[in-house]
């Protein structure tokens, strides 16, 4: 049986995929990717060719959800990018993005952060 936290994560996955393709025209790519690195919440291209790796945290508040996104995190998401596109070379894009999409806990608040974090 699954738990109450691990429905509700799922339920932030499924209103950030109807936000991205609804009211950002974004198409989704792949959902859930994961890799022997680490795993990419949502990876989806925008209007403009940009590929996005998109992380959707869910915590007590908008802060704490936030903060979860540590370097060491962001790391594995761009290593399983690099593997996606290895996987997936015949997609054209013209860059590439990390974003966020945080919720709070009951789900009542949604920040949608572009460029969350830039790779060095």
């Amino acid at each position: 049986m699954l738990d109450a936290s691990y429905k509700k994560g799922m339920l932030a996955e499924q209103l950030a995929a109807r936000f991205l393709t609804q009211s950002q025209s974004m198409t989704i790519l792949a959902h859930r990717y994961k890799t022997y690195v680490g795993e990419v919440d949502l990876i989806v291209m925008d209007s403009q060719k940009i590929l996005i790796a998109i992380e959707i945290k869910l915590r007590r508040t908008i802060d704490d959800a936030r903060y979860a996104i540590t370097t060491y995190q962001q790391e594995r998401i761009m290593q399983a990018l690099e593997i996606f596109l290895c996987h997936h070379p015949y997609i054209i894009y013209e860059g590439i993005r990390f974003d966020a999409i945080l919720f709070n806990k009951d789900l009542s608040e949604k920040l949608y952060v572009k460029n969350a974090w830039i790779p060095m």
